[in-house]
């Protein structure tokens, strides 16, 4: 990582010189540079300073019998104080004398690299005539290089005087590059780089910066919590407010009012700049913050247009102002940097130094302390600030994103051990489950043994060894045990909740039975809706039920004819045993025996199952209806069943 950091601020270093070199570099030879002049001043008027100088006789502008002062180029006109007495506009005049060569003179031309003023007009006159492309307001075209051709008029002649008309206030002084003359095809690559490096190039990394900018915002306002992204939107909007001089040649919203919006963006972008950094350094300077914000109005207030203060001195406080709370809050950045030891927080400081190292610059040339023919550096300098933005926040996107990897890592490492976990736990309570099943089930074959099966061997040994059961009785009793036991071990068999097939059994264990018993079965069994809740211990309760209601047609009712049929509707299925005995009246022995055992016995299990069982007799048979829930959920099993 540190070495991907020094080899892009290597990158960086080696941009900007090779900006400086290229836009600051030597002419061609076949370029004449005009490094001397000679130059005389007089006083205007108010009305000839707000006029443009195009009809201003050629003796005039020749002014031959004036005195010129020689001079060097590049020339710094100092601005004035005010002044006690006399004119403060006047009109500095430049002559140059050229020498173009025979024959080429309608491809030669002249080239003023940059003209910085504070305010006036530059005309350019050819032999005492005006040139009319060069009738230039400069008070928001001084970026732009200046270049015209000489005209094919003057061809005749050897030596060709150019003179350059300069009206400026006194007040606020100017710059004047060197001029470079020579042909137009050594001049127009000059021109058009220069035109690239100061205006082109900024003006596109300007809306570059915005379109990022807008991009953060929309992030911003899907995740407001992040507020790193509005201030990188608003740092943009601030950029662009501070380049806007490069996108328009004429102030849209009047002059002074463009110059303050230029001069106090820059206290917005630092504002922003800084605001941005110690949320990344995650440890906020309130006293920079508290110093910043006051600088931001006391700026905005101070550079009114509507003060009578002037603009230069005014832009030129203000900027070393800047400079100086720069410096300061810059160091502690830097300090504070150096101790958090990450690289976000490293190359922001380093942005920020780089910056106020171009602001410096930018100064030292926006106060004529450098040659007009420099390159202003800071409009480069958002390469490196919001590239340090672009680093900090794709860093720190990065680094949430590889935090949601590894917290997804840790959780699908965790899942997969809890998994794991309950895979074994699951085996360890199917295991405990299956013991618990099989000794329940164990506890019920046994408890259904004894009740069942055990106690009527028990009564029938005891009734054999008293001598009072006849060996056709015991015969009887054992068939009865038998069958018994067929039922409970058939109660065991998988039916998948079919109510039909648990019928089939009975039909099979006691079919052969009831044919012995002289009895006609007619069977009438339909197709029956599954019951969920029928397992081995229910199954069990029905087939006694059926059992019980057989048996008592077997022993008491006297029939030839016994009928099973079923029958459901959306709440309960419905098994129907019916016989053409001769019925039993309510006194009758018949009647005690089925209400003291067998329909007890019926009804409680009945109510086990959570269903009732329904008892007719009249004196063409009985009909013993069991009724059992369909889709009801049955309450945990009673322990007690029997």
């Amino acid at each position: 990582m540190i070495e991907r950091l020094r080899r892009l601020r290597l990158a960086f270093a080696w941009v900007a010189v090779s900006l400086g070199l290229q836009a600051c570099g030597a002419p061609p030879s076949t370029v004449h540079t005009f490094y001397r002049a000679e130059m005389r001043i007089e006083n205007i008027d108010r009305d000839g300073y707000f006029r443009y100088p195009d009809n201003i006789p050629r003796d005039q502008v020749l002014a031959a019998d004036q005195r010129w002062e020689p001079i060097e180029l590049y020339h710094h006109m100092p601005r004035l104080e005010q002044p006690a007495q006399g004119p403060v506009f006047r009109r500095a005049w430049y002559r140059f004398e050229l020498e173009p060569t025979p024959g080429a003179i309608g491809r030669y031309g002249v080239l003023v690299p940059r003209f910085m003023p504070g305010a006036g007009y530059i005309v350019f006159y050819l032999d005492g005539q005006p040139i009319d492309v060069a009738f230039t307001d400069v008070e928001n075209a001084w970026n732009h290089p200046m270049m015209f051709t000489l005209p094919r008029s003057v061809d005749h002649l050897k030596r060709v005087w150019l003179h350059v008309a300069v009206t400026y206030d006194a007040r606020s002084g100017y710059l004047l590059a060197a001029p470079l003359a020579g042909a137009m095809q050594d001049l127009r690559p000059i021109a058009a780089w220069r035109e690239f490096v100061q205006i082109e190039a900024p003006r596109a990394m300007s809306y570059a910066l915005l379109v990022l900018g807008l991009f953060a915002l929309g992030f911003w306002l899907y995740r407001r919590r992040e507020v790193t992204y509005l201030l990188f939107a608003l740092g943009t909007v601030a950029w662009f407010v501070r380049t806007l001089h490069f996108h328009v040649e004429e102030p849209v919203t009047g002059r002074m009012f463009s110059w303050w919006l230029t001069l106090n963006s820059m206290n917005w972008l630092m504002l922003l700049v800084y605001l941005f950094a110690m949320r990344f350094q995650q440890q906020r300077e309130r006293w920079a913050e508290w110093l910043l914000g006051g600088l931001v109005i006391v700026s905005a207030l101070v550079t009114l247009p509507w003060l009578p203060v002037e603009p230069l001195l005014v832009t030129i406080t203000t900027y070393t102002a800047q400079l100086g709370v720069a410096l300061a809050v810059t160091t502690a950045l830097t300090r504070n940097a150096l101790r958090l030891r990450t690289p976000e927080t490293r190359l922001l400081a380093v942005a920020i130094w780089i910056n106020v190292a171009f602001g410096a610059y930018d100064l030292l040339l926006q106060a004529y302390m450098l040659p007009p023919e420099r390159v202003f550096l800071l409009p480069y300098g958002a390469l490196f600030l919001f590239g340090a933005f672009l680093f900090a926040v794709t860093r720190r996107f990065s680094a949430a994103i590889g935090e949601v990897e590894q917290a997804n890592f840790t959780l699908e490492a965790r899942l997969r051990e809890r998994t794991i976990e309950l895979e074994a736990s699951y085996d360890a309570l199917r295991k405990i489950e299956k013991e618990r099943v099989v000794g329940e089930e164990r506890q019920r074959l046994m408890r259904e043994m004894h009740d069942g099966l055990g106690s009527s061997l028990m009564s029938s040994l005891v009734m054999v060894e008293q001598g009072r059961l006849e060996p056709a009785a015991v015969a009887v009793v054992l068939r009865e045990c038998i069958d018994d036991l067929k039922l409970t071990i058939d109660s065991l068999e998988p039916i998948d909740h079919d109510l039909v097939t648990l019928l089939a059994t009975l039909r099979y264990r006691l079919g052969r039975r009831l044919e012995m018993a002289g009895l006609q079965l007619d069977w009438r069994v339909d197709d029956l809706p599954p019951l969920p809740w029928l397992d081995a211990v229910y199954s069990l309760q029905v087939l006694r039920i059926l059992q019980e209601a057989l048996t008592n047609i077997v022993k008491h009712a006297g029939a030839r004819v016994i009928r099973i049929e079923t029958a459901a509707d959306a709440a309960e299925v419905r098994v129907i045993v019916r016989d053409d005995g001769h019925g039993f009246a309510p006194a009758s022995g018949a009647a005690d025996a089925l209400t003291g055992r067998g329909l007890v016995n019926m009804a409680r299990r009945a109510e086990q199952l959570r269903g009732r069982v329904d008892v007719s007799s009249d004196a063409t048979g009985t009909t013993v209806t069991l009724h059992l829930p369909r889709d009801r959920r049955l309450l945990p099993r009673d322990a007690t069943a029997q």
